[in-house]
């Protein structure tokens, strides 16, 4: 799964995220199958000299989990913001159903009420996501919009649409399964094309339009360094990953190089949960 357009990295943003953090590293389950290892807890701060920003930020984001190790809830609390996002599964643990709250801090007092509500419904057929239905409120003003997947007979997927447009994204894939060009279309004309390469089932480079993204792997195949050159920016962003013996996720930095330089630091906590995993 990809963090994709369409506002998501902006919401990924807005909870703290690095990039795409998957959910795979968000939980580790113990051998004992009645224990997971989670990310209860982590922390980003940002600094840069621009003198028309912030000189620094700071969030803390909590995680929440059920009786089966899933990520129920996220909540974030920024310098001028809140965030609550909540996720439902069905009876197989499936996710069909996300909310996030936006809430405006600014000034310095807490909001009790969301200037920004975008929820999400997953939609399933025999098994594979065939719909991503989107609801977004700002202000009172509602606006929606459906997204609509397609797929091969070995079930990757090979089209989204965007309903109410002419756009979509297609997607191809090498012998092993592994995605490795995305067209975007707007009335069947390809606009956009980004290519991914791999190497040992590891993605090793991405080249889209306006960046390029080079990856670096431990033994034990966890992503040590990113970097991405945002070419339309004229920048570079340099990003390391440290874990611990178990291979838990301890922290990602982040710096760029370019105008204005900036730094992201989160740093992740792990506790043990236990489960009532069958």
């Amino acid at each position: 799964m990809r963090c994709k357009a369409l506002f998501m990295m902006t919401i990924l943003s807005l909870l703290g995220l690095s990039g795409c953090l998957e959910e795979e590293q968000y939980i580790k389950e113990d051998e004992s199958e009645s224990t997971c290892f989670a990310i209860v807890q982590f922390t980003r701060e940002y600094m840069t000299n621009d003198t028309d920003a912030y000189n620094s930020s700071y969030t803390i984001t909590n995680n929440t989990y059920d009786a089966s190790c899933q990520l129920i809830q996220t909540h974030v609390t920024g310098d001028i913001y809140h965030t609550i996002l909540n996720k439902t599964y069905n009876e197989s643990g499936v996710l069909v159903f996300e909310s996030t709250l936006y809430f405006d801090d600014y000034g310095g007092s807490r909001s009790d009420e969301p200037t920004y509500i975008w929820n999400t419904t997953y939609v399933y057929e025999n098994g594979s996501l065939t719909e991503t239905r989107y609801l977004s409120t700002e202000w009172g003003e509602s606006s929606e919009s459906i997204n609509r997947h397609f797929y091969n007979e070995e079930g990757l997927l090979i089209r989204t649409t965007i309903a109410d447009t002419n756009l979509s994204y297609v997607y191809a894939y090498d012998a092993d399964g592994n995605m490795v060009r995305e067209d975007a279309e707007d009335g069947g004309n390809v606009t956009e094309t980004t290519l991914y390469a791999y190497e040992n089932g590891l993605m090793m480079n991405i080249t889209a339009p306006t960046y390029d993204i080079s990856y670096t792997y431990d033994q034990e195949g966890n992503e040590q360094t990113q970097t991405k050159t945002q070419r339309n920016y004229d920048s570079i962003m340099h990003r390391n990953s440290t874990y611990d013996e178990q291979g838990h996720l301890l922290s990602i930095e982040e710096t760029t190089e370019g105008e204005p330089p900036w730094v992201y630091i989160e740093t992740f906590t792990w506790e043990a949960i236990d489960t009532e995993m069958e």
